[in-house]
């Protein structure tokens, strides 16, 4: 948890998660938020809203999420995984933070574009 994933608050991140495990499949959680979900990775599917999206080994999901309060949040898997550390923080910084500077300067290149 020493390298948590940075998001400014009330933008739009991307997760892209894979089930990749044995036998056990993943259902992954996201604390603080509603996000939503294609199913299978597969942007044509009709997308829906959840805390908890379960994603089956060989199965793949996009997700997405904004928060609207700065602070720090936890996404993991539930299950025996959760409890032998699978668990990673969401740093949700203000709008006025370093990282959104950056942001808005890659944005604004990319739509000069």
């Amino acid at each position: 948890m020493d390298n948590p994933i940075q998001v400014v608050e009330g933008e739009l991140a991307s997760f892209y998660v894979m089930g990749v495990g044995g036998v056990l499949q993943s259902p992954f959680h996201v604390h603080s938020t509603i996000f939503k979900v294609w199913q299978s990775g597969i942007l044509w599917n009709e997308p829906h809203y959840a805390q908890t999206h379960l994603v089956g080994n060989g199965d793949t999901a996009i997700i997405e999420a904004t928060w609207d309060t700065p602070g720090r949040y936890l996404f993991h898997v539930h299950g025996i995984q959760e409890e032998r550390g699978s668990m990673a923080v969401l740093d949700i910084l203000e709008k006025d933070s370093k990282l959104a500077s950056i942001e808005n300067q890659v944005t604004a290149h990319e739509a000069s574009q």
